[in-house]
């Protein structure tokens, strides 16, 4: 029979039995209704229930005095939160989380700060005590309406909203909720409960704690659901993270577990259509979370009433716009394998000694492979000597190989329309690629008509391929292995090679004929340089005159003698070479002192403002600014290796081509960073 009652009293008390399932835990019960009547009756009920089991049910607070009058209780007004009060021991949760989470941070430090329990506070932190002290009396006049909808309307005919702020500091994180009722163009809104918690000791980065922050909202918004009644017709969530909202939106299996395990969490609960973004200056959760100023306690604050917005139509709320945003914080890194099979190479820079020989090689393969296709289109064949064409093709074939082995990705990138990035090695010189797919640069000699290709746009070329070194060291022989810095000049117009002065000095330093034929004498002391080496006159303003030894040469049959002069301008380094037939001056003498002035030539030289000065016999080394010179020409021309006796012709050919080197040497130091800076030689003064 007792099963029966029960069912009984379940049919005859819905209310009353749901309130006690629902709203009851031990001895504490806590519940609410709209009107007086309902209050009582409900009351009634439960005490019936009770007492049927042997509960006497006692000590019934309400808000209003006729509930408590008829229930045989003391009335009391209102519920107030002073400490001395009566009711001081009931708790009360989330409403002043702001004030409290100042305490929770000042506790947190001086645990880091490692003070015992016994110990007395540093100065610091007890300023910080006294500061949250002198607020706390303002708390006396916190006053909470225990109703939230205090529209002469039930609540039952309002639209009900749950919004919940979260936001995250490096301190720590909050969540604070409100109640948003909306009837006959009345809106109000209500604070309902609030989570705050301090951030880990441990570091832990800002968008990681911003999504601890919606996993507590989350929760918080789950448990006033279920705690609550009232018919809920939208939930909202809101953030100011955007990491937030792009690992919400994304597909959290790409992110850490530590991202994708809380996503999860929060996904099993809300729906992500739930979730908005807004400014920090609208989210009432950032008082939570920072303590730039003291809180606001008032009741008019927007910590217990909610921001401005929520009293506005949703036309005037803030907008959304991280649609379609992704994030790449915390994303999982994936390794991926891959084994990738390049077709062996038959043309190998490496196996060739010079670069003539490995251009013209890969010409008349590429010529042979042209040859077969048009065999195969009954075309006739290509024969005969290689035409530039040919050469020129084979040269680019070799760039293009040179830059796929060292610069394969910037090549990706650059053919893509992409920028390079900022770490890169060649971000900074701006490549691109010209018609022909060769890597270049840009240059400040873009608009200049009278230059090559090759100055205006330097091809780009690794530092220690083979094909670097098989080109650099044409050049350097192609000058007969002098002059270093020429040879820096020569492949700098046409090339953009990175550091290309050591990659010159490794290629002379493994040159076997400069091993053999260059020598380093101990330099000695370098003298104060002459008036005319540093006068700033005209070219050969300055000169100094030299005439080698006799030599041979082959005029019809017979053998003639044959000296070479040398005229060196003192200013700017820059020589002249002629070929002297005679050196016998009584003719030249004999015409030169027939059209002179005798006597106004003696008073002219005869004074005392003019000096002879004359070296001594078998004494080159007085004349170290011009002997060095002519140290360069003898070089060249023993590196040149004339016939033994050559004709007049040949040997004033090579004297032409040994001015020619000398007179190409740069006179400073190559920059070889700045392409636009071209190389000062004496060839530049002339």
């Amino acid at each position: 029979m007792e099963p029966s009652d029960y069912v009984m009293q379940v049919v005859t008390y819905p209310t009353a039995v749901d309130a006690i399932r629902r709203r009851q835990y031990v001895d504490d019960m806590l519940t609410s209704v709209d009107t007086v009547e309902e209050a009582v009756k409900l009351a009634n009920d439960v005490c019936y229930i009770h007492r049927k089991g042997g509960f006497h049910m006692r000590n019934w607070v309400s808000n209003s005095p006729a509930v408590l009058k008829a229930l045989g209780e003391n009335p009391k007004s209102e519920k107030s939160m002073e400490m001395n009060a009566e009711l001081a021991m009931e708790k009360i949760q989330g409403l002043i989380a702001h004030y409290l989470m100042y305490l929770k941070l000042l506790l947190q430090e001086i645990w880091r700060a490692q003070t015992g329990w016994d110990e007395t506070i540093g100065q610091k932190h007890l300023e910080k005590w006294l500061t949250w002290l002198r607020i706390l009396p303002e708390l006396e006049s916190v006053r909470i309406p225990r109703c939230y909808f205090l529209h002469n309307a039930r609540i039952d005919e309002a639209t009900v909203e749950l919004h919940t702020f979260v936001d995250a500091s490096e301190s720590g994180f909050a969540a604070v909720s409100f109640f948003r009722f909306e009837i006959d163009d009345n809106i109000e809104c209500v604070l309902v409960g609030s989570k705050t918690r301090v951030a880990p000791i441990k570091f832990v980065s800002i968008p990681r704690l911003e999504l601890q922050a919606a996993v507590v909202g989350a929760r918080l918004a789950r448990s006033i659901v279920e705690g609550h009644s009232i018919n809920i017709a939208h939930r909202y969530f809101w953030t100011d993270a955007r990491d937030v909202m792009c690992w919400l939106q994304s597909d959290h299996r790409r992110y850490s577990q530590f991202v994708a395990f809380r996503v999860g969490e929060i996904l099993e609960t809300t729906d992500i259509a739930e979730w908005r973004w807004l400014g920090t200056k609208h989210n009432v959760a950032d008082d939570g979370t920072k303590w730039k100023f003291k809180p606001d306690l008032k009741p008019t604050s927007r910590w217990f009433v909610g921001p401005p917005f929520l009293w506005k139509p949703k036309s005037e709320w803030p907008v959304s716009s991280l649609q379609g945003e992704e994030t790449y914080n915390e994303i999982r890194a994936n390794l991926l394998h891959h084994i990738e099979n390049k077709p062996q190479a038959i043309l190998l820079p490496e196996n060739y000694s010079s670069w003539q020989h490995l251009r013209r090689v890969t010409a008349f393969v590429k010529r042979f492979i042209e040859n077969i296709k048009r065999k195969k289109n009954r075309q006739p064949a290509e024969i005969g000597p290689l035409t530039s064409e040919e050469l020129s093709t084979a040269e680019v074939f070799q760039f293009q190989r040179a830059q796929e082995d060292a610069y394969g990705e910037e090549l990706a990138v650059i053919t893509d329309s992409r920028r390079l990035k900022k770490k890169n090695r060649l971000y900074k010189v701006n490549p691109f690629i010209d018609d022909r797919g060769v890597m270049r640069i840009h240059s400040r000699l873009g608009e200049c008509d009278f230059v090559d290709e090759s100055d205006k746009y330097p091809i780009v070329l690794p530092r220690d391929h083979p094909t670097t070194r098989l080109i650099v060291s044409n050049v350097h022989q192609r000058y007969h292995h002098q002059c270093h810095e020429t040879c820096v000049n020569e492949v700098r117009k046409q090339f953009y090679i990175p550091r290309v002065r050591r990659v010159c000095d490794q290629v002379r330093r493994e040159c076997q004929s400069c091993l053999i034929t260059s020598a380093r004498p101990e330099p000695p002391a370098m003298g104060p340089l002459q008036k005319a080496r540093v006068a700033a006159l005209y070219v050969h303003s300055h000169t100094w005159v030299w005439t080698s030894s006799a030599r041979f040469v082959l005029i019809s049959r017979r053998h003639e003698k044959r000296w070479g002069l040398i005229v060196t301008c003192l200013t700017t380094r820059a020589i002249h070479l002629e070929l002297a037939a005679s050196l016998s001056t009584k003719k030249e003498l004999k015409a030169a002192l027939a059209g002179l002035d005798l006597d106004m030539l003696t008073t002219e030289f005869t004074t005392p403002a003019t000096s002879w000065r004359f070296n001594p016999p078998a004494s080159p080394h007085m004349g170290g600014s011009w002997e060095r010179l002519i140290q360069s020409v003898k070089k060249i021309l023993a590196a040149v290796k004339p016939q033994r006796v050559p004709t007049e012709e040949v040997l004033r050919s090579y004297l032409i081509q040994a001015e020619n080197i000398v007179n190409s040497r740069p006179l400073t130091h190559v920059p070889v960073d700045d392409v636009s800076s071209p190389a000062l030689t004496p060839t530049t003064f002339c």
